[in-house]
């Protein structure tokens, strides 16, 4: 069959008609995926500009026909369309899905998430996670020391004391900036999931549904590191609290992650009514053949092992609730069999420094494969995807972590002592507690380790009593 159009060039038969050419193939057929999810009152050929038109019509004229001029393929065009259109965008449609998967997904107007991995978050997320590590690898060594580990000597520990204060001195505030930094995360996730149940009809992005997840449970385990460092719990029951929400919004951004993402690869009546929108399509076709699986299910194993993890972790939060709730009336029966009390005291900071050890390796591997995968989808995307873009609220998420750097200097410029005076008015004043005061308080684990450590030992265990009771008034948590 040939079409007559009214002038000298004669088009070729359509059992004619090849499909060799990426470039042209690939920019129509993501036109015409794109056009009609945007639009899909239109038809799917009016979609596609004139020039991307063009060139399609002149890349699959067969071998031996002669090419075509821009109007002569025009007019094949529009002929075609309004004849075998349907068959030939399928044999095209085809071609570049199976043949041309480089090619076609820059064309695919690829949306990324600006607001949660646009470039100004990532840099946040990174800066959140160099600060933790970096507390750790300074805090660390004196939670051990503080064991029996070994120590510096006087002159080098000096130094290092003042180094060390301005990390000791701002890790609650920064702990604090933490949790809310998570809970926001959550909040913002499951308001997104949210959105996808009460609205049911309206498009929404398999990308977006699975970085708020992935992301919010990676701010996790920042604060699970800080945690692990902080002494005890301060300011307990807006900690607790805090720990609280941030427990019941991951388990409730799990439920909502299962029910609304998974259920897509796992419920084919998920995924009939998921493919039947026409904008999800291109969604579709992104996934299975733009997609790296490998990563996405690389992403879903450890976003499983962050959720085993953040659950096991809620025992520490159990503990203390019961420790802080009626703990403080049971202590004493405790504390009477010492052997059992001193082996329970230490395995318990040893299970806080492992438990934070593993958290910092959890959070980077959380990190470092969403920084991968963002940019496996920026070079499939051609680099058109939203998450190259800045935000106004990009720019507001770097200055995020700006208040710990300056905690942290003040207190190494000006001592810990006046560093934290001036966080207060001028009606208080800042005290230091004598090292015997710390041990009579029992504040075994903020001791200066520049005192005679065999001293302090003899005056733990004088009387055959470690650690000494606490009055009444001063609760083992709020050491």
């Amino acid at each position: 069959m040939s079409y007559g159009l009214n002038l000298s060039w004669e088009a070729p038969p359509v059992s004619l008609i090849q499909f060799t050419a990426c470039q042209p193939v690939s920019a129509f057929v993501s036109y015409i995926y794109t056009g009609v999810a945007s639009n899909a009152s239109a038809s799917p050929y009016a979609t596609v500009p004139t020039e991307t038109a063009i060139e399609f019509m002149q890349a699959i004229v067969p071998d031996n026909w002669t090419v075509p001029n821009e109007a002569e393929a025009m007019l094949w065009y529009m002929s075609l369309a309004e004849g075998d259109y349907d068959y030939n965008f399928t044999q095209a449609s085809d071609f570049a899905l199976e043949s041309c998967n480089a090619t076609i997904c820059p064309y695919l107007n690829w949306d990324g998430d600006a607001d949660l991995s646009g470039i100004g978050m990532m840099i946040s997320y990174y800066m959140a996670a160099v600060f933790v590590t970096v507390y750790y690898i300074v805090l660390a060594p004196e939670v051990c020391h503080a064991l029996g580990g070994p120590s510096l000597s006087l002159p080098w520990r000096k130094k290092y004391n003042k180094f060390v204060a301005g990390f000791e001195e701002s890790i609650q505030g920064f702990l604090d900036a933490m949790l809310l930094f998570t809970i926001s995360m959550l909040v913002a996730a499951i308001t997104r999931y949210g959105s996808v149940i009460m609205n049911p009809d309206k498009t929404y992005s398999l990308f977006n549904l699975l970085d708020c997840v992935f992301l919010s449970t990676f701010s996790i385990f920042p604060g699970f590191v800080l945690q692990s460092l902080s002494h005890e719990l301060r300011r307990r029951r807006i900690r607790l609290f805090l720990w609280f929400l941030v427990l019941v919004f991951a388990i409730t951004v799990d439920v909502l992650y299962n029910m609304e993402f998974l259920s897509i690869f796992t419920d084919i009546n998920h995924l009939e009514k998921f493919a039947s929108k026409e904008i999800e399509k291109v969604q579709a076709i992104w996934l299975i053949d733009c997609q790296s699986l490998s990563l996405l299910n690389a992403l879903q194993v450890v976003l499983k092992v962050g959720h085993v993890f953040m659950i096991f972790n809620c025992s520490w939060w159990v503990y203390y609730v019961v420790a802080s709730l009626g703990g403080r009336n049971y202590r004493h029966v405790f504390e009477r069999r010492e052997k059992f009390w001193r082996v329970w005291e230490l395995v318990r900071l040893w299970l806080r420094l492992g438990n934070g050890l593993l958290c910092l390796g959890i959070m980077w591997t959380f990190l470092g494969l969403f920084t991968v995968y963002r940019h496996d989808v920026s070079v499939k995307s051609g680099g058109t995807d939203g998450d190259n873009e800045w935000t106004f609220g990009q720019v507001l998420a770097l200055v995020t972590w700006i208040p710990v750097g300056i905690d942290l200097s003040v207190v190494y410029i000006y001592g810990a002592k006046e560093g934290l005076a001036g966080k207060m008015s001028r009606k208080y004043k800042v005290i230091t507690r004598s090292q015997q005061d710390l041990v009579k308080d029992g504040v075994k684990y903020e001791q200066s380790p520049t005192e005679d450590k065999d001293r302090i030992n003899e005056h733990l265990f004088e009387n055959n009593r470690w650690p000494k009771p606490l009055e009444k008034s001063e609760s083992w948590l709020d050491a």
